[in-house]
């Protein structure tokens, strides 16, 4: 058995609601967020077509644009895009009198700093750093405004013995400036003033420097040995200047200008005068200084010594000039060139004929002929080059008569040669003449 029929035109009105209610895929999300701006109330999870929603700016954020703060869904589903409408709060561009504020941008945001200067002639009262700050939705500076005053100095201290001018004057104004004299000595010194005479009022209030003294400055008359002062004077005060140089064969060490100090002092120390070591022309019996050739040699200089034709050097043939203005090691010496009694020419050094081998017995009668003077000769004493053309002249002739000798020498060894063989010859004829007559 079955149950009740319902009529058709029940279930008409359910199905036409269900049309007319939109699906879930036929709506919008939730809003877009922005970062200066926020949603009027809670977001749903989706919104019809058509429908709107606002927004406001967030704290710290105002709308100074023409961007819409408000958006709707529109028919494809998608929000009908907007821009950022808000932008952040600034505190307003500070002024000040006499000076002024150091800035980056001309907007101060929200912890944004100024910085204050003052003019030439004023100082700042007050904090030179404000910070733009947020009070609840509003924004104001962290301090009041500073101020700019003018800048003033006390009067400068009084001194002994001088006064400065404008004295009557209580205050002074930033780059007004004060002058210092000293007063008239009782005595026979007068009073020098020792620091700076001027004084200028500066921006932080305070004098440019600290006041001078008048005092008597005097120092002794300064006293060079061996030297002398240029510029000469009776009295040497505060800042006198003593120029100096040396006398002759001696050189200047030290600072050739000193002042009187404020401590009566010169400075900086005198300098001094250091005798120049010099070596006198090096004189040189039969000889004479081949480079350099100077009247006098300073220390240290090399001179190279040379012999005139016919002597020979002894002792080192360069000299250096000492410390104690002397000849290092010592000024050489030219020594004749040895003769052979009744030569004509120099037998110095002794030489061996060509070609031959001198006996023992004319060896030792040359050495005895040149007796000490050819014994100098192994003592290290050296010949000099000859300058003149008679050695060179003598020198073939010696030649000469070394061949001479030459061919004397063998002659006369070739008759002792030819007499040996005949003696040796005779002695053999001898020996054999016995023999044979033994054997008969």
């Amino acid at each position: 058995m079955s149950g009740p029929r319902r009529h058709p035109r029940s279930l008409v009105l359910p199905v036409a609601l269900a049309l007319l209610l939109p699906r879930p895929t036929d709506a919008c999300g939730q809003p877009l967020k922005f970062h200066s701006m926020k949603l009027v109330g809670d977001a749903k999870s989706s919104y019809s077509p058509g429908e709107k929603v606002y927004y406001k700016c967030r704290i710290g954020y105002e709308n100074k644009s023409n961007f819409s703060l408000t958006t709707h869904c529109q028919q494809e589903n998608t929000w009908y895009p907007i821009k950022e409408a808000c932008v952040s709060k600034s505190c307003p561009i500070p002024v000040i009198s006499n000076g002024q504020v150091l800035i980056q941008d001309r907007i101060f945001k929200v912890n944004d700093e100024a910085s204050f200067v003052c003019d030439k002639g004023y100082h700042l009262v007050g904090a030179q750093i404000l910070v733009c700050t947020l009070s609840g939705n509003t924004t104001r500076w962290s301090e009041n405004y500073p101020k700019c005053k003018r800048t003033y100095c006390p009067p400068p201290p009084q001194i002994s013995n001088g006064k400065y001018s404008d004295s009557q004057k209580e205050t002074f104004e930033y780059s007004e400036s004060v002058n210092y004299t000293c007063n008239p000595a009782s005595g026979p010194d007068e009073f020098s003033l020792v620091g700076k005479s001027r004084l200028i009022c500066s921006e932080n209030g305070k004098w440019s420097s600290r006041p001078p003294e008048c005092k008597v400055v005097k120092c002794n008359r300064p006293v060079l040995e061996n030297g002398r002062p240029v510029s000469v004077g009776t009295r040497f005060y505060y800042e006198a200047v003593v120029i100096f140089e040396c006398l002759q064969g001696f050189h200047l060490t030290g600072s050739t200008v000193v002042f009187c100090s404020a401590n009566s002092t010169w400075e900086p120390a005198l300098p001094k005068c250091i005798r120049v070591i010099q070596c006198p022309y090096p004189v040189v019996e039969n000889g004479r200084p081949v480079t350099p050739i100077e009247k006098h040699y300073d220390y240290r200089s090399a001179v190279q010594i040379e012999c005139y034709e016919g002597f020979y050097l002894e002792g080192q043939s360069t000299v250096t000039c000492g410390a104690n203005s002397t000849w290092e090691p010592g000024i050489p010496v030219c020594l004749k060139v040895p003769v052979a009694p009744n030569a004509k020419t120099s037998i110095w050094p002794p030489r061996v004929p060509e070609h031959s081998t001198p006996s023992t017995t004319a060896m030792n009668a040359t050495a005895n002929s040149l007796a000490s003077g050819t014994e100098e000769n192994s003592r290290g004493r050296q010949l000099p080059l000859k300058e003149s053309e008679s050695l060179e002249n003598a020198r073939p002739r010696e030649k000469s008569l070394s061949a001479k000798q030459s061919e004397s020498l063998g002659a006369g060894l070739i008759a002792v040669i030819v007499l040996a063989v005949v003696a040796g010859l005779a002695l053999v004829f001898v020996c054999l003449h016995g023999a044979l007559q033994n054997v008969k």
